[in-house]
């Protein structure tokens, strides 16, 4: 089955190189420059990445998301951001059912995920948003702004479906923009081609890319697991014809 190969998708500005970026890689190409226009490559190592992703959000957290590939390392980069940036922010605090005060590991201030679906608090799964308040009231816990302008009351239906969101997965991003993008870029399982294309042009504006050269050459120029499950398939499909008796 043939590859279909995208043209140039200028969901960015051609200043930025992004368009011109992606689209190498599409080709199964490595860009001649890792580093170009506003793109930025950090030759780091496998132990070192969450680290120097969590320093590069902080250089500009205003504007910045973190996209990694595995919920591990976005867990990690979390911890290490808000440990940085927000240590100190009162935290959640809820109220058991034996009558204890309980406590989530999310402070006033911080960037948050959602993880489900719950129309009638108006949050999607991937919803973005910001915690402005921890003040618990009459079954409230605090309250969230959304990336969309929207407040959302904190309680008991999506307080556990709430995580730090400084740094989320591919998937959590599919559909969303961001002025700035930091790739946490690790050979793994699920991280091909696509996936890299994927998060680079999650970008609007300016991307850092953190990882190993070796494993950026590998993932560019490697087909992408879609494209061996088609040729699986299809493999599995002649076979099968070729079994088949008059």
């Amino acid at each position: 089955m043939k590859e279909t190969k995208k043209k140039i998708v200028k969901r960015q500005s051609g200043a930025t190189g992004i368009p011109e970026y992606s689209y190498l890689i599409n080709l199964e190409e490595v860009p001649t420059n890792l580093t170009s226009g506003n793109i930025t490559f950090h030759e780091t190592s496998g132990d070192l990445i969450a680290q120097t992703c969590a320093e590069l959000f902080i250089d500009s957290p205003s504007d910045s998301r973190v996209i990694a590939p595995t919920k591990v390392l976005v867990a990690d980069i979390n911890n290490l951001v808000q440990s940085r940036t927000n240590k100190d922010g009162d935290r959640m605090e809820f109220a058991g059912a034996d009558g204890y005060n309980y406590y989530r590991n999310l402070r006033n201030g911080d960037q948050i995920l959602f993880t489900q679906n719950n129309y009638e608090a108006g949050i999607q799964n991937g919803s973005l948003g910001k915690l402005i308040d921890v003040t618990a009231s009459d079954g409230c816990y605090g309250v969230v702004e959304l990336d969309t302008g929207e407040r959302v009351e904190v309680n008991d239906s999506i307080l556990d479906c709430m995580e730090l969101g400084y740094a989320i997965t591919l998937h959590k991003a599919q559909g969303s923009q961001f002025p700035r993008i930091i790739i946490a870029l690790k050979k793994g399982r699920i991280v091909d081609r696509a996936w890299l294309y994927t998060a680079i042009t999650r970008a609007e504006t300016e991307i850092h890319i953190v990882g190993s050269e070796r494993d950026f050459k590998h993932i560019t120029m490697n087909p992408s697991h879609s494209h061996k499950r088609n040729s699986f398939l299809m493999q599995l499909l002649s076979n099968a014809n070729d079994t088949v008796t008059l």
